[in-house]
């Protein structure tokens, strides 16, 4: 009534569907305090914890399921308490029992066994239902997992996109529902899809597909999208394809000038043969040379050449020009190694 604040938040709804990691958790909770009580020291600090961190949120958020009237928050979080209380409970006995501490003692035999078959019946009442829903949730997330794989994977066609996806988990109507936008899938690639989910451990689900609300190109023409927000979206994603697609192809013509020269010296190695016989080994590259007092910059074509004997000049001007002209460049350098 007085705070403002009405909605359960991920601390209150974390607390209301507890599974066997909370067993455990107690469990080691439980063992932590009773070790710290048999020390020396026997201090309080470790029971404390486990009062704050085990015992007051769940009691708390059970008195929020109260306030705000839903039972269901109530119930699971009252049932975390209990988890909590019995568990760390049954650790302290235990470790009590280990280290051979003195304990109670009944002196009618037959009534210590019925306070046995009570805590043991006790201790089993607690952990199946933390069992059943721990495996209720492990099955969803795998089945959420397979879902989610089988719509990245499968649903996917050219010019149509996933705009909305939803996927019920809850036994025995399993569903996926996908909305797409674009252009439209036919009839016979939908019930390929439908096949294919048993490739992923979706037997027995049933797909929903919707679709309609984006473009259809076929030879009658173009219709326009009836919805100016999914209108909107699918011409962002087509210029962005369009952007793509021009940068894929301004990459791929700056990559080939710089691997031509990869194989150009293979390609010309029978010319040089006939041409210029003296030449041993040609490696041509293109670097890039600055010019550091104009802080400037530029292109240029080199080849590394071995001969087998040194020409004269004017026959390595005439390579010079007759590699220039082959390599279609203004100019080309030499280097001797």
């Amino acid at each position: 009534l007085i705070s403002p604040l009405n909605e359960a938040r991920s601390e209150l709804l974390a607390r209301t569907t507890p599974t066997i990691y909370d067993v455990l958790i107690a469990f080691f909770g439980g063992m932590a305090g009773i070790v710290a009580s048999s020390t020396r020291l026997k201090g309080n600090v470790i029971p404390g914890v486990a009062i704050a961190t085990a015992l007051m949120p769940p009691l708390c958020t059970a008195g929020f399921g109260i306030a705000s009237g839903n039972f269901s928050y109530f119930f699971g979080a009252f049932y975390l308490y209990m988890i909590n209380s019995v568990f760390i409970a049954f650790a302290t006995t235990l470790g009590v029992k280990l280290m051979h501490f003195s304990k109670k003692t009944f002196v009618d035999k037959a009534r210590g066994k019925r306070v046995q078959q009570l805590v043991y019946t006790i201790l089993f009442l607690t952990i199946v239902p933390s069992v059943y829903i721990t495996y209720n949730m492990i099955r969803k997330n795998i089945f959420q997992t397979s879902a989610d794989r089988f719509i990245a994977n499968e649903i996917n066609f050219p010019n149509t996109f996933v705009v909305n996806k939803y996927i019920d988990a809850e036994a025995p109507d399993r569903k996926i529902s996908v909305s797409l936008v674009g252009k439209e899938v036919p009839e016979e690639s939908i019930i390929m899809l439908r096949q294919k989910m048993e490739q992923y451990g979706l037997e027995n689900v049933r797909l929903d597909i919707s679709q309609g609300f984006g473009k259809k190109e076929e030879d009658a023409g173009r219709e326009g999208l009836n919805n100016l927000v999914l209108q909107d979206f699918y011409r962002r994603n087509q210029e962005k394809m369009k952007q793509q697609v021009q940068e894929i192809n301004y990459l791929k013509s700056r990559l080939e000038k710089y691997t031509v020269y990869d194989s150009v010296a293979l390609s010309i190695s029978p010319e040089l043969k006939i041409l210029f016989p003296y030449i041993r080994s040609i490696a041509v590259s293109r670097l890039v040379r600055t010019e550091v007092e104009l802080q400037r910059s530029d292109t240029l074509t080199v080849a590394f050449l071995s001969y087998q004997k040194a020409p004269v000049a004017l026959e390595e001007e005439r390579f010079k020009s007759w590699l220039a002209t082959r390599l279609k460049v203004p100019n080309v350098e030499i280097i001797r190694y």
